[in-house]
């Protein structure tokens, strides 16, 4: 853990990666969702911060996320402003931006912004290496056809890829306005040879918190070559212990493919011995590309959940490939 939960170095290959990732919200309509990604000749990096009573705030460049790269030689993941630092391995990370924000709903009100905070967690971490149930691999495996290069594609693009949630507290001032941020959140850290969005043809990631202290991510993946659909997730009992996900009925087909993430729908997923149905309405959505060509769409949807009668809230994150190239920036929040 200790060598994992840091900067890693980049691989030789153009499209190298080395990306940490946040997201976060509470019961009283707080959302946060931040990311940045370590490339080669760029840093795909972006803040999206929902504040009650102020509005839905998102990087000035949004929705595109290319940053120039910031390569001090510190820990820390840093482009133009946003940092993350690790301070404890799978414990402390410290999170930071100073500059500009605007409203995702009027792109010309723009605010001046200062977050510090700390994420810290004392619960374990889902390592997709080693903790992925041997049912789901086998499922998502069993759907495609097994030649020599299959199995050579899945080697070239795997990925080291883990998640761990934490509490994320701290201070924002907004025109010199301060602010107490205290958030459920869900951090993840990605690294690997290479990360081409262009496999990819969709996901859906439902990370969510409920009210009697249960935290999780469920989705489905579907990436043509490799896997056309993987499913995917975790959650964390109220004592902290986690249970992988065994089963999901839900079906990316069914949900947006037509470009348009739903906003009031359900599914059930099985996790440890339990059943979960889960009930999602939607509140607001941004959308950003990421890459350099923007070959992928994320459609952040900020979340009310309800699972098994009990009320949650978080962020469903839905990835669409983008093959129209980088186009001239228009906000598609609604």
């Amino acid at each position: 853990p200790v060598a994992m939960d840091r900067k890693q170095s980049l691989s030789e290959d153009p499209k190298a990666f080395d990306a940490v990732y946040m997201n976060g919200a509470n019961r009283i309509g707080w959302y946060i969702v931040v990311g940045l990604a370590r490339r080669p000749l760029n840093v795909d990096g972006f803040l999206i911060l929902k504040v009650p009573g102020v509005g839905l705030l998102v990087s000035p460049k949004l929705p595109d996320s290319v940053l120039s790269p910031d390569e001090a030689e510190d820990p820390s993941f840093s482009s133009e402003g946003l940092k993350l630092t690790p301070l404890q391995p799978m414990s402390c990370w410290w999170l930071q931006y100073k500059g500009k924000m605007r409203l995702a709903h009027n792109p010309q009100k723009k605010f001046q912004v200062h977050l510090d905070a700390k994420w810290q967690s004392d619960v374990g971490f889902f390592n997709y290496d080693t903790d992925m149930p041997v049912r789901a691999l086998a499922k998502g495996l069993s759907n495609e056809t097994w030649t020599r290069n299959y199995f050579k594609c899945l080697k070239d693009h795997h990925q080291t890829h883990y998640e761990q949630f934490g509490e994320l507290i701290g201070n924002v001032a907004i025109d010199n306005v301060d602010f107490n941020i205290n958030v459920s959140a869900m951090r993840d850290h990605s690294f690997g040879f290479r990360r081409e969005w262009r496999v990819f043809h969709r996901y859906v990631l439902h990370i969510f918190t409920l009210a009697d202290g249960r935290r999780g991510n469920v989705g489905v993946i579907c990436i043509p070559n490799m896997f056309s659909r993987l499913e995917i997730g975790y959650v964390y009992e109220k004592d902290g212990s986690l249970k992988p996900l065994s089963d999901l009925d839900f079906e990316l087909y069914q949900h947006g493919e037509n470009g348009v993430p739903p906003s009031d729908y359900g599914f059930n997923f099985k996790a440890g011995k339990e059943c979960y149905e889960v009930k999602v309405q939607v509140e607001e959505t941004t959308d950003l590309y990421l890459g350099l060509d923007w070959e992928a769409r994320i459609t952040e949807s900020l979340s009310r959940f309800t699972v098994n009668g009990v009320e949650g809230w978080g962020v469903v994150e839905w990835m669409y490939a983008n093959n129209s190239g980088r186009r001239p920036a228009v906000v598609s929040s609604h």
